[in-house]
């Protein structure tokens, strides 16, 4: 038996008709959804005779080549963000000189340690508001003992490491007021961006304090990657450097956390 639309049996025999195309609505993790086009035809010999089932996918307005996607397994592209919908996180490195608190040792990864995670080698004794400091931010400058000079880094997954450079995705240096990570994986490294608005505190609802705002504005940023953490495609993050002096996390102008915020990037 050669099917439903076999030879000598009428298309889909016995099946409800079916328009030749059909619309529907795929959720994609945004607002809106991705609209994808479902071709309900098969051409056997050039007849044109129906399947009892959809065997194309196509995206609309789609061209080329006929293979297409299967629709239950299909990866709908994601949503840019739309202009004004940005969240804003600027992010800095901690300095160990600027915080006190009790000494609280630490092991992790050792400077040039090859594929190391959660490693086991002593990295030192730091006042534990360094640490916190650390963990929050994702980096610190150690100022004492045998590893003065390089940066202790924090990551959820493998734990501290000793570095010695603050690096971005491709492991280059972050650089104040140039290094940005973009949630929307869709923005390629290497883009650069200007931000117009700071648009509005995601606590307050008020505007960021201005002179920060204008400082962050000023920049010319460059997007080195995704954010440090998944987020969602709205958002992006702003390096602003080593924090320079105690207290830097709680009163700086630059620590923006906003909502709303418009850029060049759309």
């Amino acid at each position: 038996m050669r099917g439903c639309a076999g030879v000598g049996a009428p298309p889909c025999a016995g099946a409800p008709h079916l328009p030749d195309r059909h619309r529907i609505r795929v959720p994609d993790g945004g607002r809106r959804g991705v609209d994808l086009e479902v071709d309900l035809r098969r051409d056997l010999d050039g007849d044109g005779r129906r399947r009892c089932a959809p065997d194309r996918l196509a995206t609309a307005g789609a061209t080329g080549s006929d293979e297409r996607p299967d629709p239950l397994h299909a990866v709908p592209p994601r949503r840019r963000p739309a202009p004004g919908a940005w969240t804003l996180t600027a992010y800095y490195t901690a300095v160990e000189s600027f915080h006190s608190g009790p000494a609280q040792a630490v092991t992790g990864c050792r400077p040039g340690a090859d594929e190391c995670s959660n490693g086991t080698d002593a990295l030192g004794s730091h006042p534990t508001d360094f640490l916190d400091a650390v963990r929050r931010q994702g980096s610190g400058r150690i100022t004492a003992g045998k590893y003065s000079g390089d940066y202790l880094m924090w990551d959820a997954d493998s734990g501290y490491a000793v570095d010695t450079a603050v690096l971005d995705q491709s492991d280059r240096p972050l650089r104040p007021f140039v290094s940005a990570g973009a949630g929307d994986t869709a923005i390629a490294p290497g883009t650069a961006f200007q931000l117009l608005d700071c648009g509005v505190d995601v606590a307050t609802g008020h505007a960021p304090d201005a002179a920060g705002c204008a400082r962050l504005r000023s920049a010319s940023w460059v997007v080195t990657g995704p954010t440090r953490q998944p987020a969602d495609a709205d958002v992006i993050e702003l390096y602003v450097g080593e924090e320079d002096g105690p207290g830097f996390g709680a009163t700086s102008p630059l620590l923006v956390h906003s909502r709303n915020a418009r850029t060049t990037l759309g």
